[in-house]
């Protein structure tokens, strides 16, 4: 054992994958001597060395969230740099290589043919479980060779700029969404180093994988579903300690579905009109034991109806620290950056009988009532009936008719289960066939019946 950490504590140093400069890797360690006398002789015992790789393992998890192992990462980093001397250096056109991988190795159903010295490259890539995001950085001149001894990193924020931007521009219009969450996240990363960047990329891949396929888009939905968290919190709430200070309110309604609520935000004007706006709220389980908060504006469904990709105005993340099934109150802490959601909320349940019945009487005619978004407020009613080899069977109450679907109308139908979110959803007085699984919603009219081969049947064939 005393060998690898020998390695890998010359390849941390070395590389400056946790630190940018060796004065950093020193004043952590409180060892003075490595720029002078080199890792292994700073740690001159197996004892030092054990307890020097420990403590930069206990700080590359804080880097990541607890993400990442870091002798996993230099496993990987030592395995994709041989690959990548064998195979990959010194490519004419790097960024195009890198296109060509990441295409190859990630596929989303376009048909794109390349070269076939490529493709065996990239079988190998995925038969012997290289780390492309490694690779990638390695292409893009972001991280040096295993063995470096080029020095600190004086461009950094460079490197971030370079790899974020070639990630977004790949990532482009892929996915459901108009930009990765992660890659924002990854823009306001305020420790910026070569493990960092490396944990950003492999979270963007692993997400635009994810969201790429309808396929892949419906195994994260549903495995999404186990980790949501039910809570009792529907009532009034406030950001004033449950006091009638401002006129500002929430209020909190219960689905069908455990963890997914009606959360409106409701504005008392000084007209004495009450402006509401509804959002729908996912709980789910958050990785450390807090929880996360999916915020989803009332016009998001409605984007992605209209095939329109989700903006930041569209969906907002939030974490909280673990609460009891019935909070008296709780904080979000915003994950991302926004320009349209608070930065964090502090919600208190409101139990004060004076209070609830001054909401009540608002809401029962005391004031005029605004819904802004009242248009995209929608209902849903889950009615898969009956799922066959071939096709789907849909209830459609209001026709008393079954729509029948066929499996292969669009990507992931194929792996619908009967529990599913597959229903009629009605909003402004249109209706849709929903899957929610993987955010399909097609509307109920002859051109788009015949666009995806839905037949109107009585029975179920």
């Amino acid at each position: 054992m005393t060998q690898h950490y020998a390695e890998w504590l010359t390849a941390i140093v070395n590389t400056r994958l946790l630190f940018n400069t060796t004065e950093e890797c020193e004043a952590f360690l409180d060892s003075g001597s490595i720029r002078s006398n080199g890792i292994l002789r700073a740690c001159a015992t197996p004892q030092k060395m054990r307890s020097a790789f420990r403590d930069l393992k206990a700080e590359a998890c804080e880097m990541t969230d607890d993400r990442v192992k870091l002798e996993d990462v230099l496993m990987h980093y030592k395995r994709a740099w041989k690959f990548f001397r064998k195979h990959l250096y010194r490519r004419t056109y790097p960024e195009k290589t890198a296109v060509e991988i990441l295409t190859l190795c990630y596929p989303t159903g376009r048909q794109e043919k390349l070269g076939k010295q490529i493709t065996a490259i990239c079988k190998q890539i995925v038969e012997r479980d290289i780390s492309v995001p490694f690779l990638l950085l390695m292409l893009m001149k972001a991280v040096p060779s295993y063995e470096s001894k080029e020095g600190d990193v004086t461009d950094i924020q460079q490197c971030f700029d370079r790899v974020l931007g070639f990630l977004e521009r790949f990532t482009q219009g892929t996915t459901v969404f108009s930009q990765l969450p992660v890659l924002v996240q990854a823009k306001e990363e305020p420790c910026k180093t070569r493990l960092t960047l490396f944990y950003y990329v492999s979270e963007i891949l692993k997400v635009y994988e994810n969201f790429s396929t309808g396929e892949n888009l419906y195994l994260v939905t549903d495995a999404l579903k186990a980790d949501r968290h039910d809570l009792d919190l529907a009532g009034y709430w406030n950001e004033c300690g449950g006091r009638l200070d401002f006129t500002e309110f929430w209020e909190i309604e219960d689905t069908k579905d455990p963890g997914v609520f009606f959360l409106t935000s409701w504005k008392k004007k000084a007209s004495g009109t009450l402006t509401g706006v509804r959002y729908t709220m996912f709980v789910l389980d958050a990785p450390g034991g807090g929880l996360t908060f999916l915020l989803h504006h009332p016009a998001a469904i409605a984007h992605r109806i209209k095939g329109k990709l989700y903006g930041d105005a569209d969906i907002a993340h939030y974490l909280s620290l673990p609460l009891d099934d019935a909070p008296a109150e709780f904080t979000l802490e915003r994950v991302l950056p926004s320009a349209h959601w608070p930065h964090s909320l502090h919600l208190t349940r409101c139990t004060d009988a004076a209070v609830t019945a001054q909401y009540e009487r608002w809401l029962g005619g005391a004031c005029a009532i605004e819904r802004p978004f009242e248009k995209y407020e929608y209902d849903f009613t889950q009615s898969l009936y009956a799922i066959t080899p071939t096709h789907l069977y849909v209830f459609y109450e209001a026709k008393d008719i079954f729509f029948k679907v066929p499996r292969t109308a669009a990507d992931g139908l194929e792996q619908t289960c009967l529990d599913d979110n597959v229903g009629i959803l009605t909003m402004n007085g249109k209706h849709y066939l929903a899957f929610d699984e993987i955010m399909l919603y097609i509307p109920i009219n002859k051109k788009n019946l015949q666009k995806y081969k839905i037949e109107k049947v009585e029975w179920i064939e």
